[in-house]
């Protein structure tokens, strides 16, 4: 007899064959749900694991003086970068002579992404304006929007003395007048752009004139409308740049506060954590004990606070000498450059100085050089300044020291074809260039380290007086070049010594009242 009282017992009335197929199917979804629970357990384990992981994530901020590292939460970390970029900006703005702001299109590169993207939906857009304009029943309601903008630019525009142009703009551009004629049929959207761009040729600047006879040629509407949003947009980016030149001064002074002001907000997170800083202060700035240590007691204190700031005349500033010195010393192409954490937004500006510097004191070298082996050139300074002249054509792609040394290996023979083309290059004044020529090379030229510290000398004395860039003798033929590192050096070290010239002092204290080294 059968077991009928098992729980897989076949029921009354069943037959065996459906009973093992009942089995079977109870098998099979036990079989089914089992990897489902396996995969949503490892799942959950996957999450929490990664859960953690981010709970142990954690930025550091280094320590110093044997200071442990103090630990970063992410809203900190957020409020440094932001900060940070802010810095960066304004002292870009202050300290770039040349800085300009640009359209989009011009900063970014034709083949990243963004353009694409750009690019593909300015086109789609466009293109929606063609449709509603050509179909049967042309449609205005984009066009309004787009000459709602117009009105917003030259609002921009036109401030100041210009009222009774704007109030002649909005009654052209009126929107519920336009909304009228459009309904009646009567809309002549030609005869509103031929009014936009007359209004455009009298406020635009010269460089824009030919954008503007360009759209007057115009014959398509929509194109025509484009065409005026574009050029509207560079006309705002021209008035920004006009308005940046002529409060140059202004902007460089308020830069200042603004600099000390996120500074201060650096150091509430940082604290004294600038270990870079404090070594180049250590390496070139004497220690003193008095509170106007690394600053000139004439100059007055720059103490972080707005007022301050904005009295703080940097064409004028003098820099003491010992802070002089540590600026000039980042030029040292014979040194690796190690750049301060309150230089780094200078380190690509620097970067270039240290080239230049080196391109400067090798073309001197070589000029004297040439001089020596051949008298003659000592009574014809015009054909000194042409030689030196083609010498620094030859220097300008250098972009690092080892290519102005790939440059020098061949000089001398440039050089002698250039001063007497009927001098054999196995002469004895080529000879013995070749050979000088190659002591700068290999580093063993005393000429080339005389003229290298004259020129550091100079850089020195120009931060020092604060106003003028003095040149040496032998940098005579290139008194131009020489004037302007000197300027490009004065502006980048007076900005950053207003900024942070109390707390370089600060710094320079801390150094005196620790106890001297015994190692």
């Amino acid at each position: 007899m059968p077991d009928n009282t098992r729980p897989d017992a076949a029921k009354p009335g069943s037959s065996s064959e459906e009973h093992q197929q009942q089995q079977q199917q109870q098998k099979l979804d036990k079989d089914n749900v089992k990897p489902k629970e396996q995969t949503d357990g490892q799942e959950a384990g996957l999450w929490d694991l990664f859960e953690d992981f981010q709970q142990q994530i954690r930025v550091f901020l280094p320590g110093v003086n044997g200071q442990p590292p103090t630990p970063l939460s992410q809203a900190t970390l957020q409020r440094v970068v932001k900060t940070s970029e802010d810095m960066a900006l304004a002292h870009e703005i202050a300290v770039n002579a040349d800085f300009k702001l640009k359209p989009p299109s011009e900063e970014d590169s034709e083949n990243t992404l963004h353009t694409a993207v750009r690019r593909t939906m300015h086109t789609a857009y466009w293109n929606l304006v063609q449709e509603d304009l050509a179909s049967d029943q042309p449609r205005y309601d984009m066009a309004m929007k787009i000459l709602g903008d117009v009105k917003k630019s030259f609002t921009v525009l036109l401030r100041g003395n210009n009222d009774r142009t704007l109030a002649r703009l909005n009654e052209v551009l009126d929107e519920a007048t336009i909304q009228q004629q459009a309904q009646f049929g009567t809309l002549d959207l030609r005869s509103i752009t031929n009014y936009v761009i007359e209004l455009m040729g009298k406020a635009c600047a010269l460089n824009r004139d030919e954008e503007v006879a360009a759209l007057k040629r115009q014959t398509d509407t929509v194109a025509i409308l484009r065409g005026i949003l574009e050029t509207l947009e560079h006309m705002k980016i021209d008035m920004a740049n006009y308005i940046l030149h002529v409060t140059r001064q202004q902007v460089v002074r308020s830069s200042i506060a603004y600099e000390r002001a996120k500074f201060n907000e650096l150091k509430q997170v940082c604290g004294d954590n600038f270990p870079l800083t404090l070594e180049w202060l250590q390496r070139h700035v004497p220690q003193q004990t008095d509170a106007t240590a690394g600053r000139d007691n004439n100059q007055p204190e720059a103490t972080g606070q707005q007022g301050d700031a904005e009295g703080v005349d940097v064409a004028t500033m003098k820099i003491p000498e010992p802070m002089a010195t540590a600026y000039v010393a980042l030029l040292d192409n014979t040194i690796p450059l190690v750049v301060p954490e309150l230089l780094k937004l200078d380190q690509d500006r620097l970067h270039q100085m240290r080239i230049e510097a080196l391109r400067l004191s090798t073309c001197a070298t070589v000029l004297q050089l040439t001089v020596s082996v051949m008298p003659a050139l000592h009574d014809q300074p015009d054909k000194r300044q042409e030689l030196t002249d083609k010498l620094m054509l030859l220097f300008n792609d250098c972009n690092n020291n080892q290519s102005v040394l790939e440059q020098l290996e061949g000089m001398w023979a440039f050089v002698m074809k250039n001063v007497d083309e009927e001098q054999p290059l196995d002469s004895a004044p080529a000879t013995a260039l070749k050979y000088q020529i190659k002591q700068i090379v290999d580093g063993d030229s005393a000429i080339h380290r005389i003229f290298r510290i004259r020129l550091q000398t100079m850089l020195i004395e120009a931060l020092v007086d604060g106003q003028h860039v003095p040149y040496p003798s032998c940098y005579q033929n290139l008194r131009l070049q020489c004037v302007a590192l000197g300027r490009k050096l004065m502006r980048i070290a007076k900005h950053n010594y207003a900024v942070y010239g109390d707390y370089y002092a600060h710094l320079i204290n801390r150094l005196s009242d620790q106890p001297p080294s015994t190692a």
